[in-house]
């Protein structure tokens, strides 16, 4: 095959996942109530990322990640979603962690404090205005317990989290609402009347937006190395 032929393979194996975008992003039906198909629509799109880690950090190249699923899925959107949000720690929900297990100390009054300075008003709130960066809360953490809490609610393994829900149980996990939000390419806070709690959402146009990134930038690593990514599907229905 020649360099030319490569090429071409390659833009075809990702005009193909951008073309399911798409076709997703499409899908109606007419049962009352499941107009936006937001759960189907989701579940969909975390499945095609599935695909391109798969195909990124494959069996051949990358044995250690074959069963290390969630590491292969974080990695993949690290160094390839251009997700700015997604390198950010959940501060409501790193707060309400401190809060449940008590971990009283610089970190939770760090994060008290912002809490409070930052009380929310309005309709929605985007992520970025209250998130913080994992080097950031680092430095008020003080043992071992709270560093990992810092990484657990960092975006990039809330989505992962968010993604068994979707994918194992066919639904989204809390109570945001979606219909506020659809088309925003950005993570969002709200919360209810008379409700302190802060809820996540993830919108269906901030999927479209990682997965369109993860295809480009995708395809420019694959086009570098002149990799066919067809090399490394596999047949695996075995009866």
């Amino acid at each position: 095959m020649t360099k030319e032929e490569k090429i071409a393979e390659i833009k075809y194996f990702f005009d193909y996942f951008r073309n399911q975008i798409n076709v997703i992003d499409g899908l109606t039906t007419n049962i009352k109530g499941s107009d936006k198909l937001y759960v189907e629509k989701q579940t969909l799109l975390v499945s095609l990322i599935d695909s391109l880690s798969n195909a990124r950090f494959n069996k051949q190249n990358y044995p250690q990640f074959a069963r290390r699923h969630r590491e292969r899925f974080v990695r993949l959107l690290t160094e390839y979603s251009d997700w700015i949000e997604g390198e950010l720690v959940s501060v409501p929900f790193l707060f309400d962690h401190l809060k449940t297990k008590n971990l009283n100390g610089l970190l939770f009054n760090e994060l008290k404090s912002l809490m409070e300075k930052n009380e929310y008003k309005g309709n929605w709130l985007r992520a970025s205005k209250i998130d913080l960066s994992v080097s950031e809360l680092n430095s008020y953490a003080l043992n071992e317990k709270e560093e990992e809490a810092i990484l657990f609610y960092q975006h990039f393994s809330i989505l992962y989290r968010y993604r068994n829900y979707l994918v194992h149980e066919a639904r989204k996990p809390g109570y945001g609402m979606e219909f506020m939000s659809y088309e925003k390419d950005f993570p969002i806070y709200h919360s209810y009347i008379n409700e302190p709690s802060l809820h996540l959402l993830y919108p269906m146009g901030m999927l479209k937006k990682i997965m369109t990134n993860l295809c480009n930038n995708l395809e420019q690593y694959f086009v570098s190395k002149l990799i066919d990514p067809y090399d490394f599907i596999e047949d695996t229905l075995r009866f």
